[in-house]
């Protein structure tokens, strides 16, 4: 079964002075399809109360299977913090 990282886009709210946080990759996960992966992560009780599976997201930040896809909302920005590899 191949292995899928899941990027959570970076995000920007009210407060952060126009400076977006940087994507994070929040797992890395064996399953048959990205879409999968991405339902066993929302699973965790971490994230389940979070995780939107028709729009693939986690808090309204949307989920990617590589950093660069998941850089493309704030591409340009200089990020609060860079990507991060939490797990």
């Amino acid at each position: 079964m191949p292995k899928f990282e899941v990027w959570m886009e970076g995000y920007l709210a009210t407060g952060m002075g126009g400076v977006p946080s940087g994507p994070d990759r929040i797992a890395i996960v064996e399953a048959d399809s990205f879409q999968a992966a991405c339902d066993i992560v929302g699973a965790r009780k971490k994230w389940s109360s979070l995780y939107e599976k028709e729009t693939r997201s986690m808090w309204g930040c949307k989920l990617y299977p590589t950093l660069e896809e998941a850089s493309d909302l704030f591409k340009g920005y200089k990020y609060r913090h860079p990507p991060t590899y939490s797990e």
